[in-house]
């Protein structure tokens, strides 16, 4: 369980690194700074992987549950 732990933890960070990053663009965006192509860009790349690592996490805790059945 040590390893699922470890993979869990690590999807949990990039979620919370794409929660910021997310922030961030929108505030950019906002400002001027970024084209609106590259934000809608960004944004998809960002939502991409918060997609993957909430996949991880759901494969995960799935494995879980039915070993301890």
């Amino acid at each position: 369980y040590a390893d699922l732990m470890r993979q869990i933890e690590i999807a949990e960070t990039e979620i919370n690194e794409v929660e910021s990053n997310i922030k961030s663009i929108e505030g950019r965006h906002r400002r001027g700074d970024l084209t609106l192509e590259a934000y809608r860009r960004l944004l998809a790349d960002y939502e991409s992987r918060r997609e993957k690592a909430e996949t991880t996490i759901s494969g995960i805790l799935l494995r879980i549950r039915e070993e301890i059945r």
